[in-house]
């Protein structure tokens, strides 16, 4: 297996963002982890699905949380570019971090956690 670690920016933004896509058989996310995200954030999950179904022309049926990214023809650059739509979308800065992104779920945990850290005190 090889995994590819892609950076890059969009739209002459000055920030950049990091995402590491797998190029061989993605590992599954175990299903409590998908129930967590799925019944934690419905409205989180359900965000990131339609946008998903809109930028990338997909079918409802086709795009559930542990959906790989891979079998919805998204790669690790198309990803970082939606992760950019996500944030304009959301109104939350993604991290900067090297994040894993294999699933959808993985998508919802990354703005999830975006909301978290935007709630805590500085």
């Amino acid at each position: 297996m090889t995994t590819r670690k892609v950076s890059g920016t969009t739209n002459g933004s000055a920030h950049g963002a990091q995402a590491i896509i797998r190029d061989a058989t993605p590992i599954p996310i175990p299903a409590e982890a998908i129930q967590m995200v799925s019944a934690n954030s419905p409205t989180t999950l359900e965000r990131v699905q339609t946008l998903l179904q809109a930028h990338f022309s997909l079918a409802p049926e086709q795009v559930h949380a542990d959906t790989p990214l891979a079998d919805l023809g998204i790669d690790s650059l198309a990803a970082i570019e939606f992760m950019f739509e996500l944030e304009n979308q959301f109104n939350v800065s993604l991290s900067d971090e090297r994040t894993e992104l294999v699933t959808v779920a993985d998508i919802v945990a990354v703005v999830e956690h975006a909301f978290s850290s935007a709630s805590k005190p500085a």
